[in-house]
């Protein structure tokens, strides 16, 4: 089966937002996410990836299933891996690795991954990440009390 990262459109935009709740319900385990008194995970910002320049909405496929989605945005000089998931039927599978390194390469240049510090899976799969794909050192800091964040540029970024 071949995989792939692609670009996602504006007709996706609902299976990313389907695909926002395991994700956010994931993450709650670590941080104050919380969801609405309708039991949805709600993401404010997901309107954007389609209409503000600097954003970027990927969906990720093993064959023709989906199997995760990525949202990249921009801010200054640094991109920032915003959000990223892979469904747990495909995880320890190489897929992620291989997506995150596929979207890393396509916007070459400085990078910033955040991510909570009690979540150890993500801690490690990221800094295999940033390692796979920095062009010398990851930087590795602390943003606030709950999260840890990678700094590195990609290879032959400058």
């Amino acid at each position: 089966m071949r995989d792939t990262v692609r670009p996602a459109s504006l007709k996706e935009k609902p299976l990313i937002k389907n695909l926002l709740q395991p994700y956010l319900h994931e993450l709650s385990e670590y941080g104050n996410i919380k969801p609405n008194r309708l039991g949805e995970y709600e993401y404010r910002y997901l309107d954007c990836y389609w209409k503000e320049k600097g954003r970027y909405p990927y969906l990720i496929f093993h064959g023709r299933k989906v199997a995760g989605f990525v949202l990249v945005r921009k801010a200054g000089d640094c991109y920032h891996m915003a959000e990223f998931f892979i469904l747990r039927p495909y995880r320890r599978s190489g897929l992620g690795r291989w997506a995150a390194s596929q979207v890393s390469r396509k916007h070459k240049g400085k990078w910033r991954i955040e991510f909570f510090n009690a979540n150890i899976p993500a801690e490690k799969f990221w800094k295999i990440v940033a390692s796979d794909n920095a062009d010398d050192e990851v930087k590795q800091r602390k943003s606030g009390k709950t999260r840890i964040y990678l700094e590195f540029w990609t290879k032959d970024a400058g």
